[in-house]
């Protein structure tokens, strides 16, 4: 373990001039240990909110009002600092950064992407159609519209959410299917008044005559 301020570590540069940053104390450049350079700074108490935890915790609104300022002000004092009066100057690549940003995105998004979103939802709808005809939908158009669509929206709503939303569509499929597969089943037809037979085999012929 050997002292910080001998490798210009970021945080350490950046305590004098920005003294929100926590206090460094040591960094280990021994990559046998965790496989890497890492370092130890000061433990700062406090309450950390990511997206939808921040529910969680009962925060007064005027505790939100002044959390969100000081937020704002912490970022203007941050990026109000001048990196070559500062002696930061030669940390990072302060050069193109708008550039490295965009191009970054545009990478990412490329990756992400799939080519064919268009025609595989079209490839569902078509398959769910084609399923619904087959198991005799009065209207299998409309019911593998009407799947497809559902189907889009649960996976939407599960990426928006977070939370798995496909039991709850599957539940409403069950009936839109069942509904669309009982129309196309004809009623029998009701029986005929006096015909308490029963059988569909000839009528009796009678004896004697009579």
């Amino acid at each position: 373990m050997r002292p910080v301020w001998t490798h210009g570590s970021k945080p350490a540069l950046l305590k004098p001039v920005f003294p929100q940053v926590p206090t460094v104390r040591a960094l280990c450049s021994d990559h046998s240990v965790i496989g890497g350079d890492f370092y130890i700074m000061d433990r700062v108490d406090g309450l950390i909110l990511r997206g939808r935890s921040a529910a969680e915790h009962s925060i007064p609104t005027e505790s939100c009002q002044k959390l969100a300022e000081t937020f704002v002000d912490t970022l203007v004092h941050l990026h109000s600092i001048d990196p070559a009066g500062s002696g930061l100057a030669g940390i990072g690549k302060g050069d193109g950064y708008v550039r490295r940003q965009v191009e970054g995105w545009c990478r990412r998004y490329s990756r992400a992407r799939t080519d064919d979103t268009r025609d595989y939802k079209t490839a569902i709808a078509a398959r769910l159609t084609e399923t619904a005809r087959e198991a005799g939908a009065a209207n299998p158009e409309q019911l593998g519209e009407q799947l497809a669509l559902l189907l889009d929206g649960a996976s939407a709503r599960t990426r928006v959410l977070n939370s798995e939303c496909f039991s709850t569509a599957a539940a409403i499929a069950a009936v839109l299917i069942d509904s669309a597969i009982d129309r196309a089943i004809p009623s029998p037809s009701p029986r005929q008044r006096g015909d308490d037979r029963g059988t569909t085999g000839p009528a009796p012929v009678p004896v004697g005559g009579r």
